[in-house]
């Protein structure tokens, strides 16, 4: 049953990204607060946020710096691994070894259904069917010109296939984003699981 499920799901692209791997003791950590002011029409306005700073020791004694939201569970004297993404100079994943707590980056969150999903499907559905209403203008005329059966039935089957594609739409997509976000997730789980032996 579970060999048939997984036969019908579309394959996952593997995700090839090269990943840098960290093992070492935290040897402090402390907050980054960076602030940005911006101008409008109403006056200035600042928004200051934080970011915990984490610096590692490996066993050789060499440091390293970490800046990322990832880190918040370290204190000093935990072992970590710490997994990053060259290309984009952040951390995707960090194991505590010593609390035993694995966190992944908020960009590989799971995305769940949710009123944000909701609404996509109802702007998708009001696109579609707003493009298979002018369609249906085009193709068969004005709706008190139609006098045949297939010029009447036609167009509502235009309606049903567009609130179809704007539920199927989202939904493969959300899917898909899932899968590929679970595949890296799985990969992250093999490079810690690699580096706390």
């Amino acid at each position: 049953m579970a060999e048939e499920a997984a036969s019908r799901t579309a394959p996952v692209t593997p995700d090839e990204r090269p990943l840098t791997v960290w093992r070492g003791r935290v040897v402090s950590v402390a907050d980054r607060v960076t602030s940005a002011t911006y101008s409008g029409k109403h006056g200035d306005h600042t928004r200051v946020s934080s970011l915990p700073e984490v610096w590692i020791a490996d066993a050789s004694g060499q440091e390293f710096q970490f800046t990322d939201l990832t880190l918040a569970g370290c204190r000093p004297g935990h072992m970590v691994v710490i997994v990053g993404d060259p290309a984009k100079n952040q951390v995707v994943g960090m194991a505590n070894l010593t609390t035993g707590r694995t966190s992944y980056a908020p960009t590989l969150a799971i995305l769940p259904v949710n009123a944000g999903h909701i609404m996509g499907m109802v702007v998708a559905a009001s696109l579609f069917c707003g493009f298979a209403w002018f369609l249906s203008i085009a193709i068969f005329g004005e709706v008190r010109t139609r006098h045949s059966w297939w010029a009447r039935t036609a167009p509502e089957l235009m309606f049903y296939l567009a609130l179809f594609f704007a539920w199927w739409m989202p939904e493969k997509l959300r899917q898909r984003v899932n899968r590929r976000t679970e595949a890296l997730r799985a990969r992250i789980d093999r490079e810690i699981e690699a580096a706390g032996r």
